[in-house]
């Protein structure tokens, strides 16, 4: 084996990078404002790179998201940044050489969030803020036909063990910017499923076309996020559901070969 097929059976591939801009809507309790259900409008902006290596994938997410929610004549706005890395391993099942079936893997992701909520008229203090740091469980489920003009992807995230910090009582700002005596470590909590669950659900559609020679493919994805936040006697949750829209900018033609 010479040097250079060394190298691409041990490396990633780019499969494809992806930019996305999507809508939708958001139901949250945040108990920092009010014990009261807020509702609204999502706006969001995602990237993502995927690559392959023979019985392994990982994918690389950022998305940025702006939520006006309101309830009577009362609103809060809302920012978050979502940061996302994840690695899964084939697993092997039978299925004819002749069919296309889809492939299955389950793997570990690394999670990160940050969320900023400000409510121009709270009585006590206006910003809330939130930060996880998680690793958890990863599933994905794609389907590739040998040919074909459409690829079906599923991705499942799951944050199960992290360190978070995030607003305490009625102030804005970390405990640690407060106190004089208090440390570092007073300002994060460890927690565990049993006291924050969450996870990402994302399904996403790409169709292929030709343009001018040229093949092009546009994604249609649906994501739903659900996420149950406690941290210094107080609780964040929400469910979001976003509809997004993009173009994929491709390293392959996704054509699948047909197994000897």
């Amino acid at each position: 084996m010479n040097s250079l097929a060394l190298a691409d059976s041990t490396s990633f591939k780019l499969l494809y990078k992806a930019k996305l801009y999507g809508l939708g809507f958001q139901s949250t309790i945040n108990t920092f404002f009010t014990p009261l259900v807020y509702s609204g409008n999502i706006y969001s902006y995602k990237t993502e790179k995927n690559f392959e290596k023979l019985k392994r994938v990982k994918s690389w997410n950022n998305s940025y998201q702006f939520d006006i929610l309101s309830r009577f004549e009362n609103k809060i706005y809302e920012f978050k940044e979502t940061h996302s890395y994840a690695k899964g391993y084939k697993i092997k099942w039978e299925t004819p050489k002749n069919i296309s079936a889809p492939r299955v893997y389950a793997g570990w992701c690394y999670f990160f969030d940050l969320r900023f909520s400000y409510k121009p008229n709270n009585i006590n203090n206006s910003l809330y803020y939130y930060l996880n740091n998680q690793a958890g469980f990863y599933t994905c489920v794609d389907y590739r036909p040998f040919s074909g003009k459409y690829y079906i992807k599923y991705q499942f995230l799951m944050p199960l063990l992290g360190v978070y910090s995030s607003s305490e009582y009625s102030s804005g700002l970390p405990y640690v910017a407060q106190e004089k005596e208090a440390s570092i470590i007073e300002m994060f909590s460890i927690g565990s499923l049993n006291i924050n669950y969450q996870f990402i659900s994302t399904l996403s559609f790409d169709y292929f076309f030709n343009y001018k020679s040229f093949k092009k493919t546009l994604r249609f994805e649906w994501e739903v996020q659900a996420q149950t936040f406690k941290n210094n006697n107080l609780l964040y949750s929400g469910i979001c559901n976003t509809f997004r829209i993009g173009y994929l900018f491709n390293t392959t033609d996704y054509v699948r070969e047909k197994e000897k």
